[in-house]
């Protein structure tokens, strides 16, 4: 470690997404109904056990992970963000996110953007 750190969100900061809804409205065969069972579980401060039912939902429908992955990899960054990650892993900086997104989509989309190489776990 180099004792310089940066450290970023993801949702709203390395993408232009909410990864959650964004996988589910996109492969759901009821968008609508998956809008509405997400409001009601993030006004009961339940949104991790109302995104394992709309993945539970997924799966009923006949959706596998890859489908979630190829959905997940639509997710694009923007090149100056994927610039930003790069520059600073060739500088030394110890780049990391922290955030509350799905720990298995966040590795498909950076892998998918190309700077998985550039965070650290």
């Amino acid at each position: 470690m180099t004792g310089r750190l940066m450290v970023f969100d993801f949702d709203y900061t390395l993408i232009d997404e909410n990864s959650d809804t964004y996988v589910v409205f996109e492969l759901s065969k009821d968008p609508e109904a998956a809008k509405h069972r997400l409001s009601q579980a993030s006004k009961q401060n339940a949104w991790t056990r109302g995104m394992d039912t709309e993945m539970r939902v997924l799966a009923e429908e006949g959706r596998l992970l890859k489908d979630l992955e190829t959905c997940l990899a639509e997710i694009k960054m923007e090149p100056e963000i994927r610039n930003a990650m790069k520059h600073l892993s060739s500088e030394g900086w110890d780049v990391r996110i922290l955030s509350d997104a799905n720990t298995w989509f966040i590795p498909v989309i950076l892998k998918a953007n190309g700077v998985m190489e550039y965070v650290k776990a």
